[in-house]
This record gives C-alpha cells, sequence and structure tokens, in this order.
C-alpha cells in the first residue's frame, strides 16, 4: 500500500454524530486519508492530486512522476489544454504566482505568470452606483456557473440588498433596503452574544442562506419576504463557504464555538468572475476567519447532510455520479440519494 494513502470504505450513513444532523439514507462513501493535500482535480473518472508536492492518481494514490517534485506549486486543475499546476514562481518566497502546464507523466512544462486575483470591492451601505455595480458582477457571475459564495451583504430581489445585523443579547437581525425595505429578528440558538454573519442566494434567486457565527444553524429564507424556509442544526459552530452553480449543494465549515475575545473576521465581496471559484482564491484563502475542523456538504434537495471531511477546505467537484470533497487532510467520494 502506498504510504500516501491509507483508504477506509466506509458504507452506508456518512459521519455524523449528531442525532439532529439528518444524512440521506442511500448515501455511501469512501474515505481517502492524504495529511498534507494541497488540491485535486478530474478529467472525467481521471482524478489525480497534489499531496506534499507530489501528483498522485486516485482512488489508489500512486505516485505520477518523481516524488516531492511539485513542491512549488498548490493548486492543480484540468483544462481544455490539458493538466496545469499553479504556484509561486519562486518556491516559499511571497509574490507573483505562476502556471506551467504538467505532461501525462508529471513533468511540468515553461513557467508563465498567472493571471492575477479577482479585485475585492467595498460593502458600502447606500445603494449608489457602487450597489448597481456589485449587483450587475454579481449576475454575470452566477449566469457563467460562479459559485454563490457567502457574504456580509448578498443582493436581493431586484435592486434590493441583504444584510445580517449582529446583537448582543443572542439574537440578532436580516435586513432588506431598496425594493422594499423589511426586517426579521432571529436568535442565534445557543450563542449568547451574535458575532459574524454570512449570508449566500442560490444561483435560482428564490432562496437565500445565513450562518452566524458560533450558532450551530445554517438558516434558509425567502429573500423576498425573510421568512424563515427550514432550519438545520450541525455539529459545531457554522461558517458559511458556498453554493454550488447548479444549485443543490451547500457547503459549511464547522469548528469550535468558544474564543477569547470578540473578533470581527473580516469577509470583503469578491468580484464574480466566470473561472472564479471561491474555494481556491488566494486572497479569501489568506484572511483570518473563525477555526474550522471539518467541512460539511448540505443537499438542497433533502435539507441534509450527505457528507463530511475533516480539515480545512481544498477543493469540492460535483462529479455526476460520485461528487468529491476534499480538505487539507482527506478526500471523501459519495453517492447522493436519488431526487425527491
Amino acid at each position: 500500500m502506498s504510504p500516501l494513502l491509507l483508504l477506509l470504505a466506509c458504507p452506508g450513513a456518512p459521519r455524523v454524530a449528531s442525532a439532529s444532523v439528518a444524512a440521506a439514507p442511500s448515501s455511501s462513501e469512501s474515505r481517502l486519508l492524504l495529511p498534507g493535500l494541497s488540491d485535486v482535480a478530474c478529467d472525467g473518472a481521471d482524478c489525480r492530486a497534489l499531496v506534499r508536492g507530489t501528483l498522485v492518481s486516485l482512488p489508489g494514490a500512486a505516485p505520477i512522476g518523481t516524488v516531492g517534485a511539485l513542491e512549488a506549486f498548490d493548486t492543480l486543475r484540468f483544462t481544455p489544454s490539458g493538466w496545469e499546476v499553479e504556484g509561486r514562481c519562486v518556491p516559499l518566497a511571497p509574490g507573483p504566482r505562476c502556471v506551467a502546464p504538467l505532461a501525462a507523466d508529471g513533468a511540468v512544462g515553461v513557467l508563465a505568470p498567472a493571471a492575477a486575483p479577482p479585485a475585492l470591492e467595498q460593502d458600502a451601505p447606500s445603494l449608489g452606483a457602487a450597489a448597481i455595480e456589485f449587483g450587475a458582477a454579481w449576475n454575470a457571475g452566477i449566469a457563467a456557473g460562479w459559485r454563490s459564495g457567502f457574504h456580509r451583504v448578498i443582493v436581493g430581489p431586484g435592486s434590493g440588498r441583504i444584510t445580517w445585523l449582529r446583537g448582543i443579547d443572542g439574537a440578532g437581525q436580516l435586513v432588506r433596503v431598496g425594493n422594499g425595505s423589511r426586517t426579521a429578528r432571529l436568535g442565534s440558538a445557543t450563542a449568547s452574544v451574535s458575532w459574524p454573519g454570512w449570508l449566500a442566494l442560490h444561483p435560482t434567486g428564490v432562496e437565500a442562506y445565513l450562518v452566524a457565527w458560533p450558532s450551530p444553524l445554517v438558516r434558509a429564507f425567502d429573500p423576498t419576504t425573510l421568512d424563515i424556509r427550514w432550519t438545520l442544526p450541525v455539529e459545531g459552530a457554522a461558517r458559511g463557504l458556498f453554493v454550488d452553480p447548479g444549485g443543490r449543494w451547500l457547503l459549511v465549515a464547522v469548528g469550535p464555538g468558544t474564543t477569547e475575545r470578540l473578533v470581527e473576521w473580516p469577509l470583503p465581496s469578491l468580484e464574480a468572475t466566470p473561472t472564479g471559484d471561491l474555494s481556491r482564491d488566494e486572497v479569501l484563502r489568506a484572511l483570518e476567519h473563525p477555526p474550522m475542523d471539518g467541512v460539511l456538504v448540505i443537499d438542497l434537495s433533502t435539507q441534509s447532510v450527505v457528507a463530511r471531511a475533516e480539515g480545512e477546505l481544498r477543493r469540492f467537484l460535483p462529479l455526476p455520479d460520485r461528487p468529491l470533497l476534499a480538505t487539507d487532510r482527506e478526500i471523501v467520494f459519495f453517492t447522493p440519494g436519488a431526487l425527491p
């Protein structure tokens, strides 16, 4: 067996300890323990991962090329031109990033400058020109297949915007301004103070989602009325990641719900680009954020947790038959249940 791999086949329900976290009964999974995983990508059924500077094939984790030869790279992808890797132009040094083609045998081609990271936008409270540009960028990105990330402010129906105002009494407020103002006061479960909250919009625009750290609740609400549609308790304090473009999967991170001080974690909005992937954005990954122990995949068709992986998110690939969830510690392939 490769030293990079410990394969645990886990048929049946995913590993979710709390009885309140429902899982689709028809789901099954297989789990690859790969500490030090940087990224994973697939060309159809041909999936590969970067693990501690080594390119490996999945699910066997057999090395491709020289072990440790890719230490300068942290990103792997398959493009219309073939496989490529991205990382620092000079290993272990700050500065520009470079991209290079990757041959079938793992050999690295000529380095070239990588595209610059997306520009940041300010979450200005007014509904002036900045809000219009923010909405236009958001809608263009969604139309191009961009993942709908969690932000402090999301675009509401029409020209409105929705945000979350935290409270100091274990509650907070959803607030919609523009195109009909409205507020909705919500408790934050067991948290005595409602700390930073983030929202995401479904690609269809008909449903939105709220997580307010350190609450263990994921809430779905109507972006027009702000009425709560459903609530899902998860194990640990939740932090939103994104809704996948297909609209079926919502990803959240979970971790401990305690801290020694009141912290305002920054989460700026990102420019929505057709190729943007929030789980790989260098600016977003560099920001300080609440502690994360694991990543959950929620099936929005059943409002249930269907997969969990321990560690920090590295990639989610909604493959048709067996979606793939990858963290810096492991990969989970899972088989979703049939749509209701």
